[in-house]
């Protein structure tokens, strides 16, 4: 029997897709402090992934809008058309 609460991970979705362009901009200022030796470059590659994560939470949302913005468009015509 499955037990899973579908409704636990809708919050968190919706709050991840503000969360990339900050993650994405504070991992490349965080990583240009690093290479002028303005701060200790121990968490380099954990801050690199959090830039890269930032990234693909991005590109991830920006598909997500133009796929539901084309739904939306191609929904439309269709139900015009059925008319």
């Amino acid at each position: 029997q499955n037990r899973q609460n579908p409704n636990i991970a809708r919050p968190s979705t919706a709050v991840s897709r503000f969360t990339g362009i900050p993650a994405w901009i504070m991992g490349k200022n965080d990583l240009k402090a690093m290479a002028a030796g303005d701060m200790d470059p121990a968490g380099q590659n954990l801050t690199n992934v959090g830039k890269i994560l930032g990234i693909i939470s991005v590109a991830l949302t920006a598909l997500f809008v133009v796929g539901g913005i084309a739904m939306a468009v191609l929904g439309g015509i269709g139900a015009a058309s059925a008319k």
